[in-house]
Order: structure tokens, then C-alpha cells, then sequence
């Protein structure tokens, strides 16, 4: 069964038009439990992954997609080359990052969706309801939507970013985890809690970098809208850049599965080498 952009491309804005409505129920968002590993779980996790698994069921079916998705207790069983390669697309979701910030009330969070064509980012969407600003790349565009999914919506579309000059007025994003290794000799730094809102403002130049280790569906949505607007994600020590799902720079864990094993620089092309040696040291 043959599958066309179009249609992957409606598949995806119909799951987050539905997504929106549920992470803006506020009786979803008030039902909060606690994870083995501490983390946040929500109502709306829960809503926003079970709707993304009736929407794609047929296709999955199919054996041309694959999902992989957080709140998925089977998820490590699909941490392999044989299933990867088996599936023309990979889907991968995280149905709220963010979560502690989405359940205490707090704006900075996004739903995120990313769907991979033959390992390679393709098509990305990551909607901050609360914002009410949405990130998307549709294979061959990327856009910057205001008021998403709401008869205001307005489309504009991004232009690839170029090199950014360092000053004191620029700004990164960093997370407590790369803190305890790292630090950022730039006048501002700032931490967000949410790491697809963190990689979507690089993608828009809202801050000039920030590192990333985390999960696949912390980046399958944004993947695609860092390429679209020419950003890279390189190997924070040798400078390698990841621009494919290749297992072998993810830990192996069923404990903790598709989570990255090193920290990645997410930074404009070309920037790379002067961030990491004059901006960045260890502590």
C-alpha cells in the first residue's frame, strides 16, 4: 500500500488538532501521578498517546509504520535494527514534554510528533498549546503557526538560520543534567524544562544553542524543523553530527530505552567549533 506526503502530512495535523483539545482539558491536566522514575505522568499523556495509537492502528498494521512512543510499555521492543528497518516510517511521539511544567500550570511545554522516512527526519510538528505557537515542517517547508488550529491561524514560513554572532545579548538553553558536566561562558542561560520547546527556539533563533541528551521522542518532532532551518546536532565531543537513527548512539536499556548515551550541540551549521572552543567549558 503505497502512502503519499499529503496524506502522512494530514495524519499528522489531524492527531494534533485532537492533541490540542485534550491538553487543554483542565480536568486532564489535574489527574497527576508519579512514575517509577519520578517523573510526571498526566491524564493527557495518557489521552494524547492512546488517540495516536487508533489514529495510525491501520497503518501500523500495515507494516510500512512504526511507533514509538513514551507512555508505551512495549516500547523497548521495538529498540532494534531489524524492527527500524522493517518499517519504511518511523513515528515517534512524546504526548506531553515537559510534563512537570504542564502539570503545575506553567506555559513551557509542547506535544511533539516526528515521523522518520528510511531513518532520516522528515516531517515534524510540535504545537505549545499554551503558547498557542506551533513548529512544523512538512517535508518540504518549514513553518512557524501562530494560534494553530483556530480560525486566527496564521502560517509563516522560516528561512534556514545563518552563522550568529556572539555577544552579550546572546542566548542559550541548557538543562541541570549538562550543568553538572558543562558550563556556557555567555552572558545569559537560561532553563526551560522542556526540551522541545528548547530545541524548537534554536530552530528559530530565539536562542543560539542548547544541549541535548535525551530520548527519541524528545527530538524525533523538532528533527525535522532543526534540518528545515539549518541547524545540526553534533556529537558534543567529537563533533559527529546525527542526522540518521542510528541505534548504536542510544543506550541499550529496557530499563530506559531509545535515550541517547552523549550530549549533542544543537547549534546553526558552521558554529559548532566556536562554540565548544571558546564558549564552552568543563566544570
Amino acid at each position: 500500500m503505497p502512502f503519499t506526503r499529503e496524506e502522512i502530512v494530514q495524519k499528522l495535523l489531524s492527531i494534533g488538532q485532537e492533541a490540542v483539545k485534550l491538553a487543554t482539558d483542565s480536568k486532564l491536566r489535574a489527574q497527576v501521578t508519579i512514575k517509577p522514575d519520578n517523573s510526571v505522568l498526566t491524564a493527557t499523556d495518557l489521552a494524547i498517546a492512546k488517540l495516536t495509537h487508533l489514529h495510525l492502528a491501520d497503518w501500523i498494521k500495515s507494516g510500512e509504520h512504526l511507533l514509538v512512543d513514551e507512555e508505551d510499555p512495549k516500547k523497548y521492543g521495538y529498540f532494534s535494527d531489524a524492527a527500524v528497518d522493517k518499517a519504511t516510517y518511523v513515528w515517534s511521539i512524546d504526548p506531553i514534554d515537559g510534563t512537570r511544567n504542564y502539570a503545575a500550570g506553567l506555559p513551557v511545554y509542547g506535544v511533539s510528533i516526528g515521523v522518520l522516512k528510511n531513518r532520516k527526519p522528515w516531517l515534524g510538528m510540535v504545537i505549545m498549546p499554551h503558547m498557542e505557537e506551533m513548529y512544523f515542517c512538512d517535508g518540504e517547508q518549514t513553518w512557524y503557526i501562530t494560534a494553530p488550529f483556530t480560525p486566527q491561524e496564521q502560517r509563516h514560513a522560516l528561512k534556514p538560520a545563518g552563522t550568529a554572532k556572539i555577544d552579550d545579548a546572546t542566548i542559550v538553553v541548557t538543562n541541570e543534567a549538562f550543568q553538572k558536566k558543562w558550563r556556557f561562558n555567555v552572558a545569559q542561560s537560561i532553563i526551560l524544562g522542556a526540551s522541545v520547546v528548547d530545541l524548537c527556539w534554536v530552530a528559530h533563533s530565539r536562542a543560539l544553542a542548547t544541549p541535548f541528551k535525551g530520548r527519541l521522542w524528545d527530538f524525533a518532532g523538532p528533527w525535522a524543523v532543526l534540518q528545515g532551518m539549518g541547524m545540526e546536532m553534533r556529537h558534543i565531543e567529537t563533533g559527529k553530527v546525527m542526522d540518521s537513527l542510528d541505534l548504536s548512539l542510544f543506550v541499550d536499556s529496557e530499563d530506559d530505552p531509545w535515550l541517547l548515551r552523549d550530549f549533542h550541540l544543537v547549534a546553526p551549521k558552521g558554529m559548532y567549533t566556536e562554540i565548544v572552543e571558546k564558549y564552552l567549558t568543563r566544570v
